[in-house]
């Protein structure tokens, strides 16, 4: 019986090898992409993730992190704009915004409108959450709105301190519901992704991802965008 347990055992790690082996091969022939990258990211940007799981969310949460630069830009030229009025110029507001526009609304919402919550849904499972994948959706349309808002009180921002006080309401507003989106996201989307989805559902989903970010490397837009986060965060003293 002992014999028995060992020997199957014994297969069983050979079976887990096998499938490790491939996995780190695919990996090594599998280029994937960021919004928060200049360049492919490649299999050297993975050597430190504990699970095979973790790849399609990794990606994410780097995205999120530079969304969360910008915001943290936005709400320092808020600041600045109270403390005093003539420190921050509605140039810099419009430039806030542009990069806001990039980094979420394509480099977040579109990824996970149009490629992300589809591919869930059609995993076996992946309806269980249709309700919570809509109220994300949802969440996504309000994010934009509040955006628009933001922008039309930008518009204003020489017509005076009432002006400003717009400015500073729809600006916080935009950064508190962000900043909880991604938060929800984070906390309960990303862990039930990592469960519900299978290795070759993983690189699946990257394959299609990397289709989305290789159209805006191509073009341009990550470096030009990667500048202006960089510019702006030096104009408000976030860098030295």
């Amino acid at each position: 019986m002992f014999i028995q347990r060992h020997s199957f055992l014994l297969f069983q790690k050979s079976k887990y090898m096998k499938k490790y082996c491939l996995l780190c091969i695919i990996i090594l022939c599998l280029p994937v992409f960021s919004c928060a990258n200049k360049e492919r990211i490649t299999s050297d940007s993975f050597k430190n993730y504990e699970g095979s799981h973790a790849f399609t969310t990794e990606l994410l949460r780097t995205d999120f992190a530079l969304q969360k630069r910008v915001l943290i830009t936005l709400e320092k030229a808020i600041m600045l704009m109270e403390d005093n009025v003539d420190s921050v110029s509605k140039e810099t507001f419009e430039k806030s915004i542009e990069v806001i526009s990039y980094f979420f609304d394509i480099c977040h919402i579109e990824k996970e409108n149009e490629i992300l919550f589809p591919f869930v849904k059609n995993i076996q499972g992946g309806m269980e959450k249709k309700d919570f994948l809509g109220r994300l959706l949802m969440e996504h349309i309000s994010a934009r709105d509040r955006k628009r808002a933001l922008s039309d009180a930008v518009k204003g921002i020489s017509l005076g301190k009432k002006a400003r006080k717009t400015i500073k309401k729809a600006g916080y507003r935009y950064i508190k519901y962000v900043k909880k989106h991604l938060q929800t996201e984070e906390k309960a989307l990303f862990p039930w992704i990592d469960t519900l989805l299978s290795h070759d559902d993983q690189f699946a989903l990257i394959e299609r991802l990397n289709a989305v970010e290789e159209k805006y490397i191509s073009n341009g837009l990550h470096e030009k965008y990667f500048i202006m986060v960089e510019t702006l965060e030096k104009q408000l003293g976030i860098l030295p």
